[in-house]
């Protein structure tokens, strides 16, 4: 399990993808940060033409570093981006032979899966390590505060990473099943984008034709148990019960997904 951990680390520092997306995220946050630290603000009128102003009352230095990129990561951005990189991963793993055929027993082939979920866990925890590190470089410069306890939020960054870890996961699990990586990448954007509103909108719809009642959908709503939805919600000032449910989604979330894809492995005689 160590050795194949380890091929599978190799794996990760020679796909092209990783580094790729790590700086697509560091590019948009330090672009979104440029952006709200300028005092301009720009329209365009009925000709069209852009014009340009500039508030007097504006200070740039009341942007925040760190919470910006707490913003960030409760957008959803990023764990569509993990979701991204989990299907690349998969996909050119596969491609470039390293597991095309391998030999090993049926009982054995859980353990590749896992080792590619520590994998995602890995990188997550990296990308989340990145920006952080990007953050706190930001906030040195412009003498701006953590305006939290360092430990609350540290478990904040601890928990998103294991709910980007969680959503990989499942995006690896839909890569299995299809084995296309278009239709495993759009279907991790309609995951990470639009699945969470369809599934509000339908338990509106539900509760509207009083089928089922607002109490009962407060409880039960299955949209508010999705691991996005629950990294939406999750902020650092977020009370006890957000924290609780969050760790309950995730790791009840990637053991769930862990388990099918190492089916998913052991069954097949070709992975």
């Amino acid at each position: 399990m160590i050795n194949l951990f380890k091929s599978n680390i190799y794996r990760l520092f020679h796909t092209k993808a990783a580094y790729i997306i790590l700086l697509i995220t560091l590019a948009i946050y330090l672009l979104s940060f440029g952006i709200m630290r300028a005092a301009d603000s720009g329209n365009i009128d009925e000709d069209g033409v852009v014009t340009i102003t500039y508030d007097e009352d504006y200070d740039p230095n009341s942007v925040n570093p760190y919470g910006m990129l707490a913003d960030m990561m409760s957008s959803g951005f990023v764990i569509l981006m993990i979701g991204i990189f989990s299907c690349i991963y998969t996909d050119e793993e596969r491609k470039s032979g390293f597991l095309k055929n391998l030999p090993r027993p049926s009982k054995k082939k859980s353990g590749i899966f896992i080792t590619k979920a520590l994998v995602v866990a890995f990188y997550s925890l990296l990308l989340v390590g990145v920006l952080s590190l990007a953050a706190f470089i930001l906030a040195v410069k412009y003498g701006s505060k953590l305006e939290f306890a360092t430990s609350l939020y540290a478990q904040y960054l601890f928990k998103q990473a294991l709910l980007y870890t969680a959503f990989g996961t499942a995006m690896m699990v839909l890569f299995e099943i299809f084995r296309k990586g278009v239709v495993a990448i759009i279907l991790t954007f309609v995951t990470s984008l639009a699945m969470m509103d369809c599934m509000r909108l339908f338990e509106m719809f539900l509760v509207y034709k009083n089928i089922v009642s607002e109490k009962c959908m407060d409880l039960i709503g299955y949209s508010q148990y999705m691991i996005n939805s629950r990294s939406s919600a999750l902020s650092v000032g977020s009370d006890n019960m957000v924290h609780g449910s969050t760790w309950v989604v995730s790791l009840i979330s990637l053991l769930i997904y862990v388990i099918i894809g190492s089916l998913i492995y052991k069954k097949r005689d070709v992975i």
